[in-house]
């Protein structure tokens, strides 16, 4: 029965995570330069810590990529904008419009939806 009941656990705690398998030298830089984005703009380190890491793979909520009601992009979306426009202020960033008079929070909010 114990067992039963931490299959449930592992299965429900597997739908709410995005797992990253090991892959190409590309792939896993690019899953080291998250993890180093994550790390670097979370100063009580409270978010770095519900990565799992087991067997080889990589787990992250998958909540952090996902729309909030408070947020107008997703929290993983925000930390590397934030740290692509660097010294830019993200509110900013979000306001900014192309040519065709279009905001950059209006194109990537699709995107991450």
């Amino acid at each position: 029965m114990e067992n039963q009941h931490n299959n449930n656990t592992n299965n429900n705690n597997t739908n709410n995570q995005l797992i990253l398998y090991p892959s190409n030298w590309i792939y896993n830089a690019s899953v080291i330069g998250l993890l180093k984005v994550i790390n670097e703009n979370e100063l009580d380190s409270s978010k770095f810590e519900k990565i799992e890491f087991k067997n080889g793979t990589i787990r992250i909520p998958k909540e952090w990529f996902l729309l909030s009601k408070n947020e107008t992009i997703p929290y993983l979306t925000s930390l590397l904008i934030k740290k692509i426009v660097d010294d830019e202020d993200l509110k900013d960033w979000k306001e900014k419009k192309d040519k065709k008079g279009k905001t950059n929070k209006e194109k990537y909010v699709l995107i991450c939806q």
